[in-house]
């Protein structure tokens, strides 16, 4: 995000600056920036670490990148800088979202273009060789990864040295980055041109990503050879050499490019010349209100914030959502919370890759709903995500209070029957079961046939060559799954260390005519469950390990395809016990492979059952179906706003 061509209208006022291990410099970095630059830079742009044929798409690239991520911050340590904060996004403004669905936008164009260069196999020349996948970025490339932040995020996290630095906050990193170096003077390290329009302080420096430039090998023990060089941008130093009121610093000039892009240099700056400070028209304001540092306005959390470190096991994403929640506990609203997923490549011709994981997200987002109080609490949330060849909402219905205890109890045991019937597995190969139950047992839910065995063997062979689009779903599906049991994971860690109906309590007592609810504590025996479903998600891989593990066949563990196809699809109970008419007999009749077009040539004595559909369930779909309706016309090309409730943010 950033100004377009605010960069490169002061590139000739930068000043080349060159930092070894004699020099001291205290750094502040803008972690998604980070994240993005070392994947492009340091993981796909370099041969050496291309992806081998033996893995899927990106999954090498991606979880070296968490590796690769802490070396380039030692390297920069050995130049001399000192890395005081690395801050992640926990929320986006309400004035980013034009921003975010351009970019939701251009990530569904650039997939529906890749799928239409390559209809059936991915093997374009450009896109894969000998040596593995070579995803550049462009319109024949595939999009990013989905869970790129979140991975070097983990990496951070796990790290000793960088653990203690790294900061997901409630709010933008941009205005954190400005106002650390604001406060102490340094540098912040990014790719966003936003940080030259802020007010960094008579100290403050800016310095982009593609400028900085290593000099010498890490493990060279001669550190006075290891160097980085790169362009320094001082906004108050140049402000004053374009003679712009000192009070607006590069604001003013930030305004007017942002204003007419293509407008020639001098007359920008002419028309810059003319604001002040004292006699900002309106335009102005509402531009300068977008770049305030946190010590100018009380619409952002600081550190002191008591529910600063409450976001630390939260993903940017995650976050997001618990602020929504924290916003309707301070000051009630009407809005829609909304939960952006990540853009997740998959087939763009059928059901988001997305759908496998919604019962999974939906017991989440229940979790979280059902710790706030009774009158904060939602019947429903939006995702926001790929719906066919757009962007739209779906309407994620939660659950009750009491369907919540019980499904909770139900996933336990799932565990446990699993654990049970598989003990010879490891944790990793017993969780690739667990996702493909998942991804199974969706199918009928969104009028899809199961994945096929093939397409299993296909995914978890790594001799198999060339990778086509079911098998590449499929593995977006893996994906997909396994971070809705780490949304629910993550959950399920907040709500047990944040104490959300207290915080109402709190807020309610605060009023002279209100008493606290009587609710305003947890109930003792949902937290109860809540433990016992936590230990459950304990040995979930981190996603630097991934979903599926690989080594199911051709590995240590070498199992019988046959096998694992036969448990999966014995304990792939898709009918609802608890949804049948009073009249409905007890056993449903399971279709013979004649009945059913979609069998396994081996696994014949186990074949799917579609999800019967009660007269309840029908009637409630009929009530909600025009809801639905009204919330898939949500597309990003003309939103409701999602994020107004952000509007009066006070965190």
């Amino acid at each position: 995000m950033g100004i377009p061509r605010l960069k490169s209208c002061l590139e000739s006022y930068a000043t080349a600056t060159s930092r070894g291990a004699g020099s001291i410099t205290r750094t502040v970095i803008d972690g998604p920036a980070l994240a993005y630059h070392v994947y492009y830079t340091g993981v796909l742009g370099q041969p050496s670490i291309v992806t081998p044929p033996s893995t899927l798409p990106w999954l090498s690239p991606v979880q070296q990148v968490g590796n690769r991520v802490l070396e380039w911050l030692l390297r920069l340590e050995r130049c001399g800088m000192i890395i005081e904060r690395i801050y992640f996004d926990g929320a986006l403004p309400p004035t980013k979202e034009e921003t975010r669905q351009a970019r939701l936008r251009s990530s569904l164009q650039q997939l529906l273009d890749f799928r239409r260069l390559h209809p059936s196999v991915i093997s374009a020349a450009d896109t894969l060789d000998q040596t593995g996948i070579r995803s550049r970025p462009g319109r024949t490339a595939l999009p990013a990864p989905a869970f790129l932040v979140p991975l070097v995020l983990e990496a951070l996290r796990s790290s000793v040295r960088f653990a203690g630095v790294t900061k997901v906050i409630p709010g933008e990193a941009d205005v954190y980055c400005a106002s650390h170096v604001r406060e102490i003077g340094g540098l912040v390290l990014t790719n966003d041109s936003d940080l030259l329009v802020y007010n960094l302080g008579a100290e403050g420096q800016v310095a982009f990503f593609p400028d900085i430039d290593f000099i010498g090998k890490l493990s060279d023990l001669n550190q006075d050879e290891f160097t980085c060089r790169y362009l320094s941008y001082r906004p108050l130093e140049i402000a004053k050499c374009l003679d712009l009121d000192p009070s607006l610093g590069l604001a003013a000039f930030g305004f007017e490019v942002e204003r007419d892009v293509s407008r020639r240099m001098p007359d920008l700056v002419q028309r810059a010349m003319t604001h002040s400070a004292d006699q900002a028209g309106a335009d102005l304001k509402i531009f300068l209100k977008r770049y305030q540092t946190l010590d100018e306005t009380l619409s952002s959390p600081g550190e002191e914030d008591c529910w600063w470190d409450s976001h630390q096991c939260l993903d940017p994403r995650v976050s997001e959502l618990v602020c929504r929640y924290r916003l309707s506990i301070e000051g009630p609203s009407q809005e829609d919370i909304t939960m952006y997923l990540p853009f997740l490549p998959d087939d763009p011709t059928r059901s988001s890759a997305w759908k496998a994981g919604a019962q999974i997200r939906t017991l989440a987002y229940s979790i979280l709903n059902d710790a706030v109080s009774a009158t904060q609490q939602r019947t429903a949330i939006l995702e926001i995500v790929r719906r066919g060849q757009r962007i739209g909402a779906t309407d994620v219905e939660l659950l009750s209070s009491h369907s919540l205890g019980k499904s909770i109890k139900d996933v336990v045991s799932r565990f446990e029957s699993i654990r049970a019937a598989s003990q010879d597995l490891d944790i990793s190969s017993l969780w690739t079961i667990i996702a493909f139950q998942d991804i199974v047992e969706s199918a009928p839910l969104i009028d899809e046939e199961p994945p096929t065995q093939q397409e299993l063997i296909r995914l978890l062979d790594p001799t198999i060559r060339p990778l086509d689009w079911p098998t590449f779903h499929l593995y977006a599906q893996f994906q997909a799954v396994h971070y809705s049991w780490r949304i629910l994971s993550q959950l399920l860690d907040f709500v047990l260390k944040t104490d959300l109906r207290a915080r109402q309590a709190s807020c309610v007592a605060t009023s002279a005519t209100s008493e606290p609810e009587d609710n305003a504590t947890p109930d003792g025996k949902r937290m109860e469950d809540y433990r016992m479903l936590k230990k459950k998600l304990e040995s979930l891989p981190s996603l630097t390990q991934g979903l599926p593990n690989r080594q199911l066949t051709g590995g240590t563990s070498d199992l019988n395809l046959d096998e694992i196809m036969a448990f999966v699809l014995k304990s792939c109970s898709l009918e609802d016990d608890l949804d049948r008419d009073e009249n409905e007999p007890e056993v449903h009749r399971k279709r013979s492979t004649s009945d059913h077009p979609h069998t396994y040539q081996s696994l014949n004595a186990y074949t799917l059952v579609p999800k019967k559909t009660s007269k309840k369930a029908r009637n409630k779909q009929n009530r909600t179906g025009a809801r639905e309706n009204r919330r898939a016309e949500i597309s990003v090309s003309k939103p409701a706003n999602p994020f107004s409730i952000l509007d009066d943010m006070s965190l």
